[in-house]
């Protein structure tokens, strides 16, 4: 699996489409000026090459056992003014007690623009995607990274076009990683599944990083904002609590 691009005239946007699309389609918010105990955020900065070239913001609600998330994700990449790659995702999933009942997205890369819908039925999720139709567990998560839950699940939906992944997420120690406070001791998931991604979590289960290659350089994204543990109203909507 090439996960590379080149920049300059001979930009390979198909590979960033993948990088985008597929590592990016997780996500980031920006919150309102009040904040109460049922709702969290974080924001992401993405950086490749010493340029930061987009950012993927995540906000969740709680509403009892119901966990409301808007994830969006917008990425320009530009080399000497010229825009050479735009994508941009909105992402809206609707949880309940740790399944995925409905999902809808709203995707355009450069020109091209796709449309994702989820549905829960019975025991199962129907998928409408532009990569996949049909349906499979409900167990699924999704590659919106919030929670360290999902680490635990096989099969991950692709937000940006509803295509099945297949990962399998090990730990791989601790490292300190960046983030708009300084350096904190994160927990490294390495998977060897669908996607060549490397997830960071603290010591809570909230999301704080995560890195994966373009053209053999690391992108990464970086902790900018945040607001309330995400992790912790996820557990709170769990049927056990």
């Amino acid at each position: 699996m090439d996960n590379s691009f080149s920049m300059g005239n001979n930009l390979n946007r198909r590979t960033f489409v993948f990088t985008a699309s597929t590592v990016l389609s997780a996500p980031s918010l920006v919150l309102s000026s009040q904040t109460f105990a049922t709702e969290a955020s974080r924001e992401f900065l993405v950086k490749w090459r010493n340029m930061t070239i987009g950012s993927s913001n995540v906000r969740v609600r709680r509403d009892q056992k119901k966990l409301k998330t808007e994830i969006d994700v917008n990425l320009v990449v530009k080399i000497f003014g010229i825009t050479f790659y735009s994508y941009s995702l909105k992402n809206r999933e609707l949880w309940e007690e740790g399944q995925l009942i409905k999902l809808t997205s709203e995707a355009q890369e450069n020109k091209k623009k796709d449309q994702l819908s989820v549905h829960k039925r019975a025991k199962n999720l129907h998928i409408k995607g532009s990569k996949f139709t049909g349906e499979i567990s409900e167990n699924a998560a999704t590659t919106s990274y919030f929670t360290s839950d999902f680490l635990l699940r096989n099969l991950w939906i692709n937000t940006h076009n509803g295509k099945p992944l297949n990962v399998d997420f090990m730990a791989s120690g601790e490292e300190n990683i960046s983030t708009f406070s300084g350096d904190r001791v994160a927990k490294k998931w390495v998977n060897s599944g669908d996607l060549d991604l490397s997830l960071f979590y603290d010591a809570n289960g909230d999301w704080i990083g995560s890195s994966f290659p373009v053209r053999g350089e690391q992108a990464t994204m970086i902790l900018n904002k945040e607001n309330n543990s995400i992790n912790d109203l996820w557990k709170k909507t769990l049927s056990q609590w």
